[in-house]
């Protein structure tokens, strides 16, 4: 007969999976944002999606601040600071990971794994912004969280005829819930120029 001794060991490691999986979904957007990949969830899937990603975030910011609890408790000693650092920092973190993970991360794998050539529209929120030389020539969206509503490398020729409020047309790789961006035209134009690589 032979019985399974290390069932709770098991267990525990399966569960460590499911949070490393989860982890790495959330992390998949400020990675690839890192790494200069453009992606944009449609507004539709933003405004569909707004309280279920709140709801992802508060839940994954609780885990986050139970785990850190439960490590903390079992580390002797560790420096009161880091401890302090650690449980404060657990449910911002937790909470952007989870967020990201329902906002952003699933669009992106679909759009990678079944997605084709599509077209989604957007609203420029600004146009005259200039930031750092890691993002040139950048235009701002309109609804998008600070990390994710800039769009980076947008020629000179679009971006003059940008203003506040108008609408631009990005097409790329994608589906309906989001588009990797390979082109944009403002609303009134038939040409979408290349954006430029980062």
């Amino acid at each position: 007969m032979s019985e399974r001794g290390n069932a709770p060991g098991q267990s525990l490691g399966k569960t460590g999976i499911v949070i490393g999986i989860w982890a790495a979904a959330g992390a998949l957007p400020l990675l690839a944002k890192m790494f200069g990949i453009q992606f944009l969830p449609s507004t539709e899937w933003l405004n569909r999606t707004f309280l279920v990603g709140i709801c992802a975030g508060l839940f994954s910011g609780g885990g986050a601040v139970w785990i850190v609890a439960r490590r903390l408790s079992s580390i002797p000693g560790g420096g009161e600071v880091r401890k302090a650092v650690a449980v404060i920092g657990a449910p911002f973190l937790g909470y952007f990971v989870g967020r990201h993970a329902v906002v952003y991360a699933g669009p992106m794998i679909i759009a990678l794994v079944a997605g084709a050539q599509v077209e989604l529209s957007f609203t420029v929120a600004d146009a005259n912004r200039h930031y750092s030389s890691r993002c040139p020539s950048s235009i701002e969206l309109q609804g998008f969280p600070i990390i994710f509503n800039r769009l980076c490398g947008v020629p000179e020729e679009v971006r003059r005829n940008l203003s506040s409020g108008k609408e631009i047309i990005v097409s790329g790789r994608g589906t309906g819930l989001g588009v990797y961006v390979d082109r944009l035209r403002p609303g009134d134009w038939t040409v979408a120029p290349l954006l430029r690589s980062l």
